[in-house]
C-alpha cells in the first residue's frame, strides 16, 4: 500500500513535480528489485526516503505559493532589459514570485539575444546540449551532443511560449538611459523611441557577447563586401569567390570550414593560434531521446556527469597551483594537433601551435579546423594586418585581393550594460563608479550583479561571471538565486530598497583579485578576458559550483535594506 501510494503521488504530480510516468515505473522497478535482494526493512527505508523527498517538494511548493501571494500584494514592478537567456530566466523567476515585470527588447520582433543575432554558417554552442538549458526546463530532444544556433533559438522560443512571457515583452525598445529616483524609490528606463518605463527594480540581462567589435585596423577604404559574423548577410553568395576571414577565435573555427567548401580561395588572417581540443560531435539517437523523455532521471544524470567533468578537469587545468597538470594537458593538446597535420605540412607547426598557456584564451572545440587550414585552396597568414585597401588586405609583407572579407573579431565583451547611461544615487554614473585611477574602465560587481549606490539594480552575466568551461546558464541561475533571495527578504521585512554594502563589495573585489592571480586568466596573452591594463575582468576564477555556493545564501550584512 505504501509503495502504491508513493508511486501514485509521483505519477499524479507528473511534470509539476519534475517526475514523469517513466520515473514512477523506474521507481517501482527499483523498489521491487530492492525487496527481492534485501528484504522488507530496506524497502521501508527506501519508501521513507521517497516520502521525505515528496514532503520536501510539497513544502517547497507551499512556500512558493505563500511567497507568490506576498509578491502580488507588494505592488512591485521589475524592469528586465533583454530577452536572451538572462532576461528569460529573470522573467520566469519574477513570475514564480508573483511580481509584475516588463521585458524591454531592442529587436523589433524577436527574442533570443546572441542566439538570435549570430546566424553565420556553422554557428553552434561549444557547451554540450545536456548542460546548455535551464535546470528547470531541460530539453530531452536535442538533436546533437552540441546544439546548433537554430535549435538553441527554438528552445528559447519554446520556453517563452510555455511560460507565457511574450505578453510581457515590449519589442523595439532599446534602453538608452536608466535613472534612479531617490524620492519615489524607482528606476526610470528611457528608450531610443523616447518612451519611459518606471519600475522598482532593474534586472539587466544585456550579456557579454552582444555588441560586435570592429577590426582594430583602418578598414574604411575597402570597396568589396564585408560582414561581421554577428551581422551575417545571407543574401551574399560565397561560391567561387576569393574570401578572407580576419580572426581565428570561436566564431572563425566554425564559419571558415563552411565557407571554404564554397569559396574559390580562402585566406585566414591569424593574430595568434588558439588552443584546440577534438570535438566528438554526434547525433543523439532516437532511443536516447526517447529514454530522456520518459526517464527524466537519466537526463539529469547525464547533465550531472557533464557538469562534474567540466568542473574537475578544466578548473584543475587553469590553476597555476597545479602547473604539472596544465602542462600535461598542453602536451596532450600538442600531440593531438600534430597528429592531424599531414605529412609534408610539418612547416605549419609553428603557425598553429600556441605559445601561451592553455586556458589563457578560450579553448576551442573543433575537429575540422586543422584539416581546413591544410586544404590546398586555404592560406593561413600570420603577418599583422596594417589596413584594408580598396581591393583587399595589406600586411607588412604583401597585399592580397579579396572579393569578400569576414570579420570574426568577436565582441565588445567589457561593455556589459553599456552604452546604456546608468545613474544611481546622488547622480553617480556607473561609468564613473567603474573608472580606474588610470582612467580606464574596470567593471566590478558583487557576485557579478550589484554595485554600491545603485539600489535595486542587478546585472546578470556581469563582471567576473564568464566561464572557461561549463554552462553560463548555470551561472545565471545561480545569480537569480541570490536576487530572488534578496527580494524575498525585502518582501518579508517590508523594506523597499536593497543595495550591496561597500564592505561586501570591497571584500568580494579583493577576493576576486587574489583568486584570479592563481589562474591562467591573469597571464598576458591578449585575451578578451582582460581590460586595456591587463586586468582580468570577465572570468570567474573558480568552479561554477563554488559560485553557486556564494549565491545560494543571502548574507544580511552584505546588503543594506531600507
Amino acid at each position: 500500500k505504501a509503495t502504491v501510494s508513493v508511486l501514485y503521488w509521483r505519477v499524479r504530480g507528473g511534470n509539476r513535480m519534475g517526475f514523469g510516468l517513466g520515473d514512477a515505473a523506474l521507481s517501482a522497478c527499483a523498489v521491487y528489485w530492492i525487496s527481492k535482494k534485501t528484504g522488507r526493512h530496506t524497502v521501508r527505508l527506501a519508501l521513507t526516503v521517497a516520502a521525505l523527498m515528496l514532503m520536501r517538494k510539497m513544502r517547497n511548493r507551499a512556500a512558493k505559493r505563500s511567497l507568490q501571494k506576498l509578491g502580488k500584494k507588494s505592488g512591485l514592478k521589475v524592469l528586465i532589459v533583454g530577452t536572451g537567456f538572462s532576461g528569460i530566466c529573470a522573467a520566469i523567476k519574477m513570475q514564480e514570485m508573483g511580481i509584475e515585470f516588463v521585458m524591454l527588447e531592442r529587436h523589433p520582433n524577436a527574442i533570443g539575444g546572441t542566439w538570435r543575432d549570430n546566424t553565420y554558417p556553422g554557428c553552434e554552442c561549444d557547451v554540450k546540449s545536456a548542460l546548455y538549458s535551464f535546470s528547470f526546463a531541460q530539453n530531452p530532444n536535442w538533436s546533437r551532443r552540441w546544439a546548433g544556433q537554430a535549435e538553441i533559438l527554438e528552445y528559447m522560443k519554446n520556453i517563452v511560449r510555455d511560460y507565457d512571457l511574450e505578453k510581457h515583452i515590449r519589442f523595439g525598445q532599446e534602453v538608452s538611459k536608466l535613472a534612479w529616483n531617490e524620492e519615489s524609490k524607482t528606476w526610470t528606463a528611457t528608450t531610443n523611441s523616447s518612451e519611459e518605463f518606471i519600475g522598482n527594480f532593474v534586472i539587466a540581462g544585456c550579456g557579454q557577447l552582444r555588441d560586435p567589435a570592429a577590426p582594430p585596423f583602418p578598414h574604411s577604404e575597402y570597396k568589396g563586401t564585408t560582414m561581421h559574423t554577428a551581422q551575417w548577410d545571407h543574401s551574399v553568395s560565397f561560391k567561387g569567390k576569393n574570401v578572407a576571414c580576419v580572426g581565428t577565435g570561436a566564431s572563425a573555427i566554425q564559419v571558415v570550414p563552411r565557407l571554404a567548401e564554397e569559396a574559390a580561395s580562402m585566406t585566414i588572417y591569424q593574430r595568434s593560434p588558439p588552443w584546440m581540443v577534438p570535438k566528438p560531435d554526434a547525433a543523439n539517437s532516437w532511443l536516447k531521446k526517447t529514454l530522456f523523455r520518459h526517464f527524466s532521471v537519466l537526463m539529469s544524470l547525464t547533465r550531472a556527469y557533464e557538469f562534474c567533468y567540466g568542473e574537475v578537469f578544466y578548473n584543475i587545468a587553469i590553476s597555476t597551483k597545479n602547473p604539472w597538470f596544465s602542462k600535461k594537458v598542453q602536451h596532450i593538446g600538442i600531440k593531438d594537433m600534430k597528429a592531424v597535420i599531414r605529412s609534408g605540412n610539418e612547416g605549419m607547426y609553428d603557425a598553429v601551435l600556441p605559445s601561451y598557456d592553455i586556458g589563457c584564451k578560450r579553448v576551442l572545440l573543433t575537429s575540422e579546423w586543422l584539416q581546413t587550414v591544410q586544404d590546398e585552396k586555404v592560406e593561413l597568414v600570420t603577418e599583422k594586418i596594417e589596413k584594408l585597401t580598396a581591393t583587399g588586405v595589406k600586411t607588412a609583407a604583401t597585399e592580397r585581393a579579396h572579393d569578400i572579407i569576414v570579420y570574426a573579431t568577436g565582441f565588445k565583451t567589457q561593455n556589459f550594460v553599456f552604452p546604456i547611461e546608468i545613474t544611481g544615487e546622488n547622480g553617480l554614473s556607473l561609468r564613473e563608479a567603474w573608472s580606474s585611477k588610470r582612467g580606464t574602465l574596470e567593471p566590478r560587481a558583487y557576485l557579478g550583479m550589484a554595485v554600491p549606490k545603485f539600489p535595486n539594480f542587478f546585472m546578470l552575466y556581469g563582471p567576473t561571471t564568464n566561464l572557461g568551461s561549463n554552462s553560463i546558464i548555470y551561472m545565471i541561475e545561480s545569480q537569480m538565486t541570490q536576487i530572488t533571495g534578496v527580494l524575498e527578504m525585502m518582501l518579508s521585512s517590508g523594506k523597499t530598497t536593497a543595495s550591496v554594502t561597500e564592505n561586501a563589495y570591497d571584500s568580494y573585489i579583493d577576493l576576486a583579485k587574489r583568486e584570479i592571480n592563481d589562474t591562467v586568466f591573469s597571464k598576458d596573452c591578449g585575451s578578451w578576458y582582460t581590460n586595456a591594463e591587463g586586468v582580468p575582468i570577465n572570468n570567474y576564477w573558480g568552479s561554477a559550483f563554488s559560485f553557486y555556493k556564494l549565491c545560494e545564501v543571502v548574507r544580511e550584512n552584505c546588503w543594506d535594506f531600507k
